[in-house]
């Protein structure tokens, strides 16, 4: 205790590392006026205000002479550099998603053409992440994140890599308009606050904030505990440090508080987005209100067979419905026509998935929304549209809503055709196994189409 007193007692500032580059600007970032605003400038403010110290925050190449590195990246779990430095777990989970120019493809991963560039920020969280990766061949660097946007736009490089926080907030700030989400790299992406080893006073203080008291000291918590903090012999610091815990105790029970309002709110918002698009879609058909229900749980036995994501099957549960928006911004005599299409009608018609996603892509709407709008016509043999997309380059979200409209779509009865019988439905999607339907998917179907057949049923007799 005599050591943290004495270190509370000298310690009046601490400096929090910024990278130069504008890669987190969720975490931290200055708005016109010059006001600090972001994740990391609350945290640390009440942090600064709980051990009576001011809060720097300075921009820098490196983390030297820093007291806290916020930026200790991650991947996959393995920590990258900073080995002379105590790292607290992790305090943000990312995903990086690829973002290219409208008219190029879907990404699968990162299978990259050996032609290929990628634009990244010199110095950058991304720059370190694809020299991890083995990539560092295919990267082109820029001074700053405006830069990397428009090489990409204007076809001096192919693609670049970032979050979707990011990638929305730079193509507003810049006026960017030709580059969308393009895949997702498949990889967990955190960072974690990082203090050097030989400021183990401080670490122990941001530790406990973090309510994970010693979380990497374990080796030397015993002989720290017995030979410094003899608690019990100074009642005085026995009640500094109650205090201290109080306060620690009210600031994370407002925080989590706030949170769980605002994630709340966002749910019930996301929700009755959902269903006024939905009740939208209705005015076009008067089936399209049980035919997206349906889909919805359809997609949800595949997607959850599949051992995907709780988070993905989720996405996929809420927003599955969603596939078909785009067909309000197709003409009824079209939609509605008793009969086959003419050549020039059926274009018409596939241009609902493209209508669709334009709708939905300003929303903000995870990426897996927009895979599913866009690309549940595409085929597993690359014949579908609106990109000729084939096998695995078809995120697997629009493989999974492709089965399931499809199923459903034979089992309606519609203005121009009978329903065909389960079976029937459940004979042609199986010859369609490795040319319309991912084959892996087909067999998931086939083990579970009792449960398919039911929910058809079900939705007739309720």
């Amino acid at each position: 205790i005599d050591e943290i007193k004495k270190y509370l007692s000298r310690q009046s500032q601490i400096k929090i590392y910024i990278p130069e580059s504008e890669e987190s600007p969720r975490l931290y970032k200055k708005d016109k006026k010059g006001k600090e605003t972001g994740f990391l400038v609350r945290y640390f403010k009440d942090f600064g205000t709980t051990i009576g110290a001011d809060i720097v925050f300075e921009r820098s190449k490196t983390f030297e002479n820093y007291d806290i590195n916020p930026f200790i990246l991650s991947i996959n779990g393995d920590v990258l550099t900073y080995k002379n430095s105590y790292i607290l777990n992790p305090y943000i989970e990312l995903e990086l998603y690829i973002f290219n120019k409208k008219e190029n493809g879907y990404k699968y991963g990162m299978m990259l053409d050996k032609n290929e560039k990628i634009a990244v920020v010199e110095g950058g969280i991304i720059e370190k992440y694809l020299i991890y990766k083995g990539l560092e061949k295919f990267i082109v660097r820029y001074k700053t994140f405006e830069e990397v946007l428009q090489s990409v736009e204007e076809g001096k490089t192919d693609i670049l890599i970032g979050t979707l926080q990011h990638f929305n907030y730079g193509i507003k700030k810049y006026g960017i308009n030709d580059l969308k989400v393009a895949g997702s790299t498949r990889d967990h992406f955190s960072l974690s606050f990082g203090v050097p080893k030989n400021d183990k006073e401080l670490f122990i203080l941001l530790n406990a904030f973090n309510r994970d008291l010693f979380y990497e000291l374990e080796p030397e918590k015993e002989i720290f505990i017995n030979g410094k903090l003899q608690m019990t012999k100074d009642y005085k610091m026995s009640i500094l440090i109650l205090i201290l815990s109080i306060i620690v105790f009210y600031i994370l029970y407002r925080h989590l508080k706030n949170v769980r309002k605002t994630n709340e709110k966002l749910r019930k918002l996301t929700v009755g987005l959902v269903a006024t698009l939905e009740d939208a879609n209705t005015f076009n058909d008067e089936d399209t209100g049980v035919h997206i229900e349906r889909v919805n749980k359809y997609s949800m036995i595949l997607a959850k067979e599949l051992k995907l994501e709780k988070r993905v099957v989720d996405i996929i549960g809420l927003y599955a419905s969603l596939h078909d928006i785009g067909k309000i911004g197709i003409e009824d005599k079209i939609l509605k026509k008793p009969g086959n299409l003419t050549d020039k009608e059926f274009e018409i018609m596939k241009k609902h998935a493209e209508i669709g996603y334009n709708l939905i892509k300003n929303l903000e709407i995870d990426p897996i929304v927009e895979n599913m709008i866009r690309y549940h016509h595409e085929k597993w043999d690359g014949s579908g549209y609106n990109k000729g997309l084939k096998g695995e380059e078809i995120p697997i979200e629009a493989r999974i809503v492709a089965l399931a409209d499809v199923y459903d779509a034979l089992r309606q009865k519609r203005a121009y055709k009978d329903g065909f019988s389960h079976e029937k439905a459940m004979e042609i999607i199986k010859n369609e196994s490795g040319k319309h339907f991912d084959p892996k998917l087909v067999d998931i179907f086939i083990e579970h189409n009792k449960e398919f057949k039911l929910i058809f049923y079900e939705s007739l007799v309720l």
